[in-house]
């Protein structure tokens, strides 16, 4: 089989190529030992650029932080009730067996035995499974802490978990009210504008332009009702295509950090999963450099990936992890004087997850005022909607009222 793969080498530097294998295990298998760590490695006949793949909306699907954060819980606690660790992951495995989760464990149970240390299995399953738990399990096994390991990273994706469903309830608000609104402005338009159209024609009314392509616009939609998934799933289709392209991709993402309201909101949400995955390979003993270049691929951000490149590359030539930072405008200074004084102080990891509340408190805060902007605002647009909906619906009786007179 042929496989596409992307890796980097001890110094950092990606480096992209083909290889035969004669499956992905084996495949693995060969570029670590050409001292390589992979970032991705895709069948060239079945990878992202197969038609099945080009088709699906989202590729392969990360198991759920919430998933996570239960997985790696309960996972602790069978190693430290002295549990093996193959008979944990297949009580887990049954456990998550209907879930993405369930089949990645099979996956995982099946590497193991058949020789592969626990990392090396994860690894298989990267397209799954988030970086940073595979590093840290490198990193556990080897120290033999797998337990306490696993019981910091259910704490640290319990954290991610509940600061994502903050996220998420701040903007449902916002989304149900569009939702509602949509299938008002649809019902009034296909059941109710019908309705008045024909009672005017029959009294002999003149429509006014507005309220023709109203109508038309409703028959339209009563008739070709059964293209709407295509006129709502083509589009996200062609978008996620085009954000294949990595130019358009960061070009996308830095003007998001740009945007009034959004800018600050992206930018402390990625700063504050940053500190917090950083904080948590520190605590678990990861070497700087090794957890530098596992969150530069975990990060979704352009801007601040290239900003941990470049504190890598700093790392590296012998600057401490504080001066590295303050060398990219892209990091706020407040955070990297807090992440300084904690390096100096022998507390790396702490300062790590002060900065992570911190943020996420910051967050938390522009949220609340994002909505209460966002609620006159919806206001004023869904109103703007209404009446030029209603309008077009009474103009026809004013033309039957002129009559009249």
């Amino acid at each position: 089989m042929e496989f596409a793969y992307r890796a980097r080498d001890r110094s950092g530097h990606l480096r992209e190529g083909t290889l035969s294998a004669a499956d992905r295990a084996a495949a693995l298998d060969r570029l670590r030992r050409m001292d390589l760590f992979v970032v991705a490695l895709d069948d060239r006949k079945t990878g992202r650029f197969s038609l099945e793949a080009e088709l699906s909306l989202g590729g392969p699907r990360k198991v759920p932080v919430r998933d996570l954060a239960n997985f790696c819980g309960q996972l602790s606690g069978l190693l430290k009730a002295g549990v093996p660790v193959l008979q944990a992951l297949d009580v887990l495995a049954g456990q998550f067996e209907r879930q993405p989760l369930g089949k990645v464990l099979r996956s995982v149970i099946a590497s193991v035995e058949g020789g592969n240390s626990l990392s090396q299995a994860m690894r298989e399953q990267e397209h799954y499974l988030p970086s940073s738990l595979i590093f840290i399990t490198a990193v556990a096994e080897t120290s033999g802490s797998l337990d306490s390991s696993y019981a910091l990273l259910a704490q640290h994706y319990e954290q991610e978990d509940n600061f994502a469903a903050r996220i998420r309830s701040a903007l449902t608000y916002p989304a149900v009210v569009l939702t509602v609104a949509l299938c008002v402005i649809l019902f009034m338009v296909t059941v109710v504008l019908p309705a008045y159209g024909s009672l005017f024609a029959q009294m002999g009314a003149e429509f006014p332009t507005s309220t023709r392509i109203l109508m038309r616009f409703g028959e339209a939609v009563r008739q070709f009702w059964y293209l709407a998934p295509l006129v709502v799933l083509l589009p996200v289709w062609l978008i996620r295509l085009l954000f294949r392209q990595r130019a358009v991709e960061a070009a996308w993402q830095r003007l998001l950090l740009r945007l009034p309201f959004v800018g600050p909101i992206v930018y402390k949400r990625e700063m504050s999963s940053l500190c917090r995955t950083l904080g948590t390979m520190s605590r678990a003993g990861v070497p700087l450099l090794s957890a530098l270049v596992t969150l530069r691929e975990s990060t979704h951000s352009a801007p601040l990936k290239e900003a941990l490149t470049a504190v890598q590359e700093e790392v590296r030539r012998g600057y401490s992890f504080g001066q590295a930072l303050k060398r990219q405008p892209v990091f706020d200074r407040s955070s990297v004087e807090i992440i300084s004084l904690g390096e100096a102080a022998g507390k790396l990891d702490t300062m790590l997850f002060r900065v992570a509340e911190l943020t996420e408190k910051d967050v938390n805060r522009l949220l609340d005022q994002f909505t209460k902007i966002l609620e006159p605002m919806l206001t004023v647009v869904l109103g703007g909607i209404v009446v030029s909906i209603i309008v077009p619906m009474i103009l026809p009786m004013f033309d039957l009222i002129g009559r009249v007179n």
